[in-house]
């Protein structure tokens, strides 16, 4: 059974790695699909995002209902995500701070810089 701090900390990470995925594409993700397609894609590479997403059997692939709920309305980093039905899903200037904070603050990990290679 998870605890509250526990699923306070998913909330924490998913968001993470939802704006390190946005920054590192430079771009918009155009959907909530591809959003969630290329956050699946990422945590069968890195097993350790698997963790923290839970993925379900859906018609357009697999699906996580947390994903979709903490992309549109981040809690721990507020106002760094911003999705526009027109343009889809991208960091706002704020969001773009803290990617580069994530990123200055994890530098020295190899582990860290080949997952925003990938």
């Amino acid at each position: 059974m998870v605890n509250i701090t526990e699923e306070a900390d998913i909330v924490q990470y998913i968001e993470r790695y939802i704006i390190l995925l946005l920054g590192v594409a430079e771009r918009p993700i155009p959907t909530s699909v591809h959003l969630q397609k290329e956050l699946f894609v990422l945590s069968i590479s890195v097993p350790k995002i698997g963790e923290y997403i839970t993925y379900e059997k859906h018609y357009l692939g697999p699906y996580s209902a947390d994903l979709n709920d903490v992309a549109r309305e981040p809690v721990y980093h507020s106002g760094t995500i911003k999705h526009d039905p027109a343009r889809g899903y991208f960091l706002t200037p704020h969001g773009r701070e803290t990617f580069d904070r994530i990123v200055e603050a994890n530098k020295r990990s190899e582990r860290f810089l080949e997952l925003l290679s990938l």
